[in-house]
């Protein structure tokens, strides 16, 4: 009986691709080199910046619904946020062109009466490999609620 068990393990492990792991790290890699890039491109209030790393037709959503990509950051910066910190806490390969991401962020920065503007919450998304490149489909995100 153990060496059944020996060999069932020998032969699962055998028909596991090798590349399965290095595959799930690179969409990793890919998912997290996005979300640093964003975050440029937030510091420099470049909100077409943004945009350009979402998908054919991708959308950003919030509590108050569906957004266009450039017009919703551009209405940040106007509002005076000038800081995004994203961070990347897990990556969900669905397949090799299609993975789910969720993370945290805050966004910092003064309005125009120079009084700090502080919002932090979570966000998710759903990347897709379009032309051999990685984008966002849909992001979503919820900002915590005030105590």
């Amino acid at each position: 009986m153990k060496a059944y068990a020996v060999l069932c393990s020998v032969l699962l492990v055998a028909a596991t691709p090798a590349s399965a792991s290095e595959s799930e790290t690179e969409i990793r890699q890919a998912i997290t080199q996005i979300a640093a890039s964003f975050a440029e491109h937030y510091a420099k209030q470049d909100a077409a910046g943004i945009a350009s790393h979402f998908a054919r037709g991708g959308i950003f959503v919030n509590a108050a619904g569906q957004h266009d990509v450039t017009k919703f950051y551009d209405q940040s910066f106007k509002a005076g946020f000038d800081r995004n910190d994203i961070t990347v806490d897990n990556v969900w390969p669905l397949n090799a062109d299609t993975a789910i991401s969720m993370g945290r962020f805050r966004l910092t920065g003064k309005n125009q009466s120079g009084n700090a503007l502080d919002v932090s919450g979570i966000w998710t998304a759903v990347d897709v490999r379009e032309n051999g490149q990685w984008k966002i489909r849909m992001l979503t995100s919820a900002p915590k609620p005030s105590n």
